[in-house]
Parts: C-alpha cells; structure tokens; sequence
C-alpha cells in the first residue's frame, strides 16, 4: 500500500502559518480543547519532515523533541549527522518522498515550513491536506500557500472542530 504525505499545519484565519520572523507562538493564545486531534493523528504515521528552520525554532522553543516517537527528517542542505531519531537529508523533494514512501511503514506528516511544503505541493507529492484554522487574524507573516504553484484540486473528506479550531481534512484528487 502507498503511504501518504500529509500535511498537518494551523494556520490564522487569513491564511498565515507564521509571523514575518517564524514565530507560531500565536497559536498558544487560542483556546483548544485538549490536544485539538494531534495525537489520534500522530499515532497514524510514524515519520515526520520538516525544514531545518522548524526543526532549530522546535528545540529553541520547546523543554522536549516533541517527534521523539516518530522518525525524524529533516531537510536541509548542510551535511548534519544524525542525531537520535533525527536525520538530516538532503536532496530533491520527489527523491525524498520516493525513499520515505518505501522506508516508512505508516504515512508521513509534513509539519513546517513553507518553502518545505511548497517543494512537495509544486511536484505533486502531497497526498493529505490537514489544516487546522485558528480564529485570529495575523495581517502579516508567512503564507501557508504561496502565488507560484499551478492549481491542484482537492476533495473535502472530514471536518472537525475543536473548541475554537476548525480542521478541514482533504484528499487530493486524481486528474482527469
């Protein structure tokens, strides 16, 4: 069975996953409701991929690695070694998704940043849209979508809301 990238992001209500400099501290002064899904998700895959930025504002902002209990990807372009379950990968995005496809035994979660993202959407090689709207507006910072991808479509295939949250879940469709 082919496993399946998915992006898990939040972003504000005017599209924004970061302010200018990267911070998501935003997210804190929105009320949840428990863990939001984070965890019925993250027990669905079992790798994580993220951009070197989020992997160093990560251990800058956190007292623990919260992806100690999935593989760990990150994709930079210096030579890092590995450091526990993290790895530093280097390459392009359709030759990283084609190793984790085969390397992984669950699906993988694509968590930040942007240009990460943008990468594997631009190729094609996002599978799963999971997108959790926080209600704040930003006015500025960094898009969660940017103006230079071709369009792609997507079928809406779950809601949920959490407290102030709405999670919409999407499937990206086959072409025509």
């Amino acid at each position: 069975m082919m496993k399946r990238i998915k992006l898990y992001i939040a972003m504000s209500l005017d599209g924004y996953i970061a302010t200018r400099d990267g911070n998501i501290n935003w997210l804190s002064a929105v009320e949840g409701e428990g863990d939001n899904g984070y965890f019925a998700f993250f027990s669905s895959i079992d790798t994580v991929v993220m951009g070197r930025l989020t992997y160093e504002w990560i251990l800058k902002n956190n007292t623990y690695f919260p992806y100690a209990q999935q593989k760990c990807y990150v994709v930079t372009s210096k030579k890092m070694p590995s450091i526990g379950n993290v790895h530093f990968i280097e390459g392009d995005f359709k030759e990283i998704a084609d190793k984790l496809r085969e390397e992984t035994e669950k699906d993988i979660c694509l968590i930040g940043g942007a240009q990460l993202f943008e990468g594997f959407l631009q190729l094609g090689e996002v599978d799963d849209l999971i997108i959790s709207i926080a209600p704040i507006i930003l006015g500025d910072g960094i898009r969660l979508f940017t103006d230079f991808h071709e369009a792609s479509y997507w079928q809406l295939t779950k809601t949920a809301t959490y407290n102030q949250f709405a999670e919409l879940t999407y499937k990206k469709k086959e072409e025509s």
